[in-house]
């Protein structure tokens, strides 16, 4: 396989990651949603976020780990670098989602949230292919 088709089979398949993760985040924050909603719109957002988050991010790692980027990286290495990145992008998830909910609360809360996450897509890319991922060169 050509170094494109590589870079390419990789890109898919980090999409498919992403979309697989989404998928368990966006589910898991709907329903934490409904399940702790107030008043305290803040509250309730930031703890679905938060436990949402820890479940999809555990998976992401492993399948990202194993099967996108086939990594040689040592796992608590790896899993820490991870941790940082997901903490990272949890807190400018929530934040953003807080945020934007509030200027928007004619939108639902996932819709927010799908929006602001796609914002942090690319970049996760690039920090987990080039720093928390890496191969090592033959």
């Amino acid at each position: 396989m050509h170094e494109r088709d590589n870079i390419l089979m990789e890109i898919a398949t980090f999409i498919l990651s992403a979309v697989t993760s989404a998928i368990i985040d966006l589910s898991l924050f709907s329903l934490f949603c409904k399940i702790f909603v107030s008043e305290d719109v803040a509250t309730y957002i930031m703890l679905s976020s938060i436990l949402a988050r820890i479940i999809s991010a555990t998976y992401n790692f492993f399948i990202n780990y194993t099967f996108v980027f086939k990594s040689n990286e040592k796992i608590p290495k790896a899993v820490g670098k991870y941790i940082m990145l997901a903490m990272i992008q949890m807190i400018l998830s929530t934040g953003l989602t807080v945020y934007w909910f509030e200027k928007f609360s004619y939108l639902p809360e996932v819709t927010v949230k799908i929006v602001v996450d796609g914002c942090i897509f690319v970049t996760n890319f690039i920090v987990q292919k080039y720093m928390i991922f890496r191969k090592k060169r033959d």
